[in-house]
């Protein structure tokens, strides 16, 4: 069976001492960490630091500050980073579901059906939306303003600002600010399975379906009048996807035109079981994510 795009992005968090919980909810001084961990401020538990993404589970995280330390870490911003048993938890780190609220930190609680801990009204970690609540059954980002994303409990997050070496650091994308940037965001991806195979004539068939929102403005009803919609090769080699890779029938826009999803096939000219790709649109956050085969 087919691996989720991120099987492996899994972050672990290390204990301090023996607990019953997910979470050291009870301790509010905070742990001993040592080596290359520092303690997390929200669930005091020790996890992994980092100082490039390159070092992250999965491309498709990013490495960044962990507030309230000195320290940077690797952080998710949907759960298709986090593999199959693993969610996205709201401080923007992988760990595993819970099952109930005493497996959050302190004063959060247990959403149950999607396994996130929840803190009701407030920010759970630097990369939410001011603490903004949202629906996922609406046209995103709803509620949570222009460079971010609903989650599935019902809070705001940053949209990935994908650091995988498809991106240098003079690409165009590297500008991309969820203040200052204004084209459209791509917010999840879905690792098709099983991949189209008829769509490549030689080489590995990767199959992907991308989901975003507009900017300012909104979508064309044709695919051919997309805004510089890319993909990037590890190389770096760009190649224009509404022209070479993406069919009318795959290309669908939402009633009010704000969202759209796009539905392809890569072709690697080497036999692999996985493909780093990364993807953006003029304007808009460069996004990253592994797929296999």
């Amino acid at each position: 069976m087919k691996k989720t795009a991120a099987l492996a992005a899994g972050l672990l968090l290390s204990a301090c001492g023996n607990l019953p919980n997910l979470f050291d909810s009870g301790n509010g001084g905070g742990c001993n960490c040592t080596g290359t961990q520092v303690c997390h401020p929200i669930t005091n538990k020790c996890v992994d630091t980092c100082s490039s993404a390159s070092e992250c589970p999965s491309a498709s995280q990013s490495c960044t500050d962990l507030s309230g330390t000195s320290s940077k870490t690797c952080t998710c911003t949907s759960d298709g980073m986090c593999g199959l048993t693993e969610v996205c938890q709201g401080w923007g780190m992988c760990a595993s579901k819970c099952s109930s609220s005493t497996d959050c930190p302190s004063s959060y609680t247990c959403d149950t059906s999607s396994g996130k801990c929840s803190k009701p009204g407030q920010n759970t970690d630097g990369g939410t939306d001011g603490g903004s609540t949202c629906s996922t059954a609406n046209s995103q980002p709803d509620n949570c303003g222009y460079g971010s994303v609903c989650q599935s409990s019902g809070t705001c997050q940053t949209a990935q600002k994908g650091t995988c070496s498809n991106f240098g650091s003079t690409h165009s994308t590297a500008s991309w600010s969820a203040t200052s940037s204004t084209g459209p965001v791509i917010y999840a991806d879905v690792d098709e399975s099983p991949d189209d195979a008829a769509a490549c004539t030689a080489g590995t068939p990767f199959t992907v379906t991308l989901k975003a929102y507009a900017g300012t403005g909104t979508f064309p009803a044709n695919k051919s009048n997309l805004p510089g919609f890319k993909y990037v090769l590890v190389n770096g080699t760009e190649v224009d996807i509404p022209s070479m890779l993406l069919t009318p029938a795959n290309y669908t826009v939402s009633t009010d035109s704000k969202n759209a999803t796009m539905k392809f096939t890569l072709c690697s000219t080497v036999a692999t079981t996985t493909l780093q790709a990364g993807f953006y649109f003029t304007g808009g956050n460069p996004y990253c994510t592994t797929l296999t085969h």
